[in-house]
């Protein structure tokens, strides 16, 4: 639970700096469920740019879609 609530700080104070290949890390790093990144992209439902423009998350549904 500790690395969910840091990784969305991270994605909070560094708007739009998450693309694929930082996303590819966080996951490996911090062993993050597909579940995990579904709770990160709705900070964007809050007004957080979680993805960098043009970016999309590589979820295995893509239920968060491009940014």
């Amino acid at each position: 639970m500790d690395k969910m609530r840091l990784f969305m700080c991270y994605c909070a104070t560094h708007p739009g700096k998450l693309d694929e290949t930082r996303q590819q890390q966080w996951m490996t790093l911090a062993k993050l469920s597909n579940a995990d990144l579904a709770a990160v992209c709705n900070l964007a439902y809050m007004g957080v740019q979680v993805v960098k423009p043009g970016a999309c998350f590589m979820s295995a549904d893509r239920s968060c879609g491009c940014g």
